[in-house]
């Protein structure tokens, strides 16, 4: 790997299964790194499937339904 060489960034789940990917140049290697940059309008795709994406959503819709409709109490005293 060399500066300025264009890479394909993947990243994996435990399981070695590729959930997000991206376009990315080195900008320094040494021992222990390698740093990379992107510009800030270049793609991130994400990888997770339709069905994966749609029980997030459902997830997400419910936790707004609670906040939406949060009726709180008074704050409990503890001797």
């Amino acid at each position: 790997m060399k500066v300025g060489e264009r890479i394909h960034v993947r990243a994996r789940k435990t399981d070695g299964t590729v959930y997000r990917s991206w376009q990315a140049t080195i900008e320094s290697v040494t021992t222990g790194s390698i740093v990379t940059i992107a510009p800030a309008d270049q793609p991130v795709f994400d990888l997770y499937s339709k069905e994966f994406q749609d029980k997030m959503y459902e997830a997400a819709n419910e936790a707004l339904e609670i906040a939406n409709h949060w009726k709180s109490g008074p704050v409990p005293v503890f001797p």
